[in-house]
């Protein structure tokens, strides 16, 4: 039996973090500038809310939350949110910053047991609007 419509938004919302998770994860040196302002714009405005801690609490089925998960995609929220600017998405092939995110993403990642995915791999076969 399929999901019902408040369990897909849930799945969409939860993909949709870990498209986030993965872009930080992913060595960004390797993608083009047009890829990177893709990524820049699947984070912008959208971290603000899906890495809030009672958004996050509300995505129960899809990912377990306790305190030490919250504060880990808070501080990684806060690092991002602290790049933000005109051309910010340049920022992320500084190879101090990238491996910063690199860190935070893989770890969060490691904590909810998922395996990492090339992002734009991940748009492509997983990420579909409910």
């Amino acid at each position: 039996m399929g999901l019902n419509i408040d369990e897909r938004y849930k799945k969409y919302h939860y993909e949709e973090i870990l498209l986030i998770l993965f872009i930080c994860s992913s060595n960004l040196n390797q993608y083009s500038e047009e890829d990177l302002v893709d990524f820049s714009e699947d984070i912008e405005g959208r971290i603000e809310d899906l890495f809030e801690p009672e958004f996050l609490k509300s995505l129960d089925g899809f990912i377990e939350t306790d305190e030490s998960i919250i504060r880990d995609f808070n501080e990684l929220k806060v690092r991002l949110i602290n790049m933000y600017d005109s051309e910010w998405h340049e920022k992320l092939r500084d190879s101090a910053i990238n491996k910063d995110l690199t860190t935070m993403a893989a770890h969060i990642l490691n904590k909810l047991e998922v395996s990492y995915i090339e992002p734009k791999l991940f748009k492509e076969e997983y990420l579909n609007i409910p």
